[in-house]
């Protein structure tokens, strides 16, 4: 919604600057007051049309989800943090560390490249996201379902849980 009011102020600016508008001018002092309150509106912007409406937390570990989708895992690692966690829920750490999580990954990659993931529900809430999974074996049709929670530090994946 932020985006089309500003695309809209866009262009009506633009239509008064190349007079296809008979309308007076709108004042600066209301230019500036319009675009304050919408930005107000504390809405997610990225005007580049590539996630539009989507968190950062979650721009992140869709990113991760795609690049285990395609067996990339360059695109799989990339949004995690240098100091990553990962847990079997509640507390049980399996590894520590980006280097750790970049070795077990690239090993289970190989043994799992015949498995797809599929996001059943997604649910943000500030630096949290938590996914309902689906996991199907492309070799066998075999399906597990599991809930995943990634807590978000400085930007990038810092924890993950799993459930089972």
């Amino acid at each position: 919604m932020k985006t089309c009011l500003i695309i809209v102020l866009f262009s009506l600016t633009a239509a008064l600057a190349n007079g296809q508008s008979k309308k007076a001018e709108v004042p600066d002092k209301k230019f500036e007051e319009l675009l304050y309150r919408i930005d107000m509106l504390d809405l997610p912007l990225d005007l580049s049309g590539n996630s539009l409406g989507k968190s950062i937390p979650e721009q992140l570990v869709q990113t991760q989800n795609e690049g285990y989708n395609n067996g990339d895992l360059n695109n799989f690692i990339q949004p995690y943090h240098d100091e990553v966690e990962l847990y079997v829920f509640p507390d049980q750490l399996i590894l520590k560390g980006k280097e750790n999580l970049l070795q077990y990954s690239a090993r289970k990659l190989d043994l799992c490249e015949q498995q797809s993931v599929e996001v059943i529900k997604r649910t943000v809430m500030d630096n949290t996201v938590i996914d309902q999974q689906r996991i199907t074996s492309l070799y066998n049709g075999e399906e597990r379902e599991e809930i995943v929670i990634y807590r978000i530090r400085d930007e990038k994946i810092f924890q993950v849980y799993k459930i089972q």
